[in-house]
């Protein structure tokens, strides 16, 4: 017999006289459920107790499998209301986060009063939507939404709406907002049945398709140069690439043509006096020397890539 069984059936008088401690009682419940002959032993103690003394312990042996379900019932509960709240915890933590995130980047649109949109044409047929912000310190933000509508006679017709928008949280800018412009293809005549300035709650005209004389200005010789330069600057965008960490590299001396011609579309931009008033011009034209060296670097890649 080994050690253990001997040092339980010495203990088993003790539980049935319900004389020994809890420990004991705890020792003997586990070691008769995984022995079986110290569990016949145990049955065998009990058949010979009295009459009485045997439904006394048939009794207290019910009662406590009841109190010990109840147990394992409130530890259950127990532990579904912890997992319950630290779920309820993170829910709210989510929510709170894309609340404070959804409040952090919304936009919404502002009244057609507080910003200026003008249309210009470009020799090659696009169109530029320029905006004149106010000097506005909040940030702003360019917004197209193109709506098919209904016109007057049932027939469906596309019209786009140009608006600016701000943030729902209020944001300040350290310097005031500098007016710009951004281009529409070619198509966009036939696109369109109208360009309106806002959103279809609140809009002004800017131009319709069927008004034959309301005829767009043309884009001043400013506004050409920069133009004509931003296409420069995506032929050279166009020769870089980018490392594992998601830099930008340029062969050769192309990086530094680059940088430069970043700096003398802005200085363009700062001319064109349908941006006007540009508040804070940050660099100067380059000379010519400099402008020659940088389309160098342009006609190189155009030769390399001809067959």
């Amino acid at each position: 017999m080994k050690k253990d069984c001997e040092v339980v059936r010495d203990l088993m008088p003790l539980v049935l006289d319900d004389v020994a401690s809890d420990g004991s009682k705890h020792m003997v419940s586990a070691h008769v459920q995984t022995c079986a002959e110290c569990a016949a032993y145990m049955n065998q103690l009990k058949a010979d107790l009295p009459a009485g003394k045997k439904s006394e312990l048939d009794s207290r042996a019910a009662f406590d499998a009841a109190a010990q379900t109840l147990r394992k019932q409130k530890r259950r509960r127990t532990l579904r209301n912890i997992l319950l709240g630290a779920l309820i915890v993170c829910i709210l933590g989510l929510a709170n986060l894309y609340c404070f995130d959804w409040l952090m980047n919304e936009t919404r649109p502002i009244p057609t009063s507080e910003y200026g949109i003008q249309l210009s044409k470009l020799a090659d047929g696009r169109l530029v939507a320029s905006f004149d912000y106010h000097e506005s310190m909040t940030p702003l933000y360019v917004k197209r939404q193109q709506v098919t509508e209904t016109a007057a006679d049932g027939s469906r017709v596309e019209i786009l709406y140009l608006c600016a928008e701000k943030h729902i949280v209020p944001q300040t800018a350290s310097t005031p907002m500098q007016n710009d412009g951004f281009t529409l293809d070619t198509n966009w005549q036939t696109a369109n049945a109208e360009i309106r300035q806002g959103t279809p709650e609140e809009y002004q005209v800017l131009w319709r398709q069927e008004d034959e004389d309301a005829a767009i200005p043309a884009a001043s010789p400013e506004m050409e140069a920069y133009y004509a330069w931003e296409a420069v600057l995506t032929q050279l965008w166009a020769q870089h690439s980018e490392s594992a960490d998601g830099k930008a590299g340029f062969p050769g001396v192309n990086g530094e043509r680059y940088t430069l011609a970043i700096h003398h579309a802005d200085a363009l931009a700062a001319c064109v006096p349908e941006w006007q008033p540009r508040v804070t011009p940050q660099y100067l034209l380059l000379d010519d020397e400099t402008i020659q060296w940088i389309l160098a670097g342009v006609a190189e890649e155009v030769e390399s890539n001809d067959p």
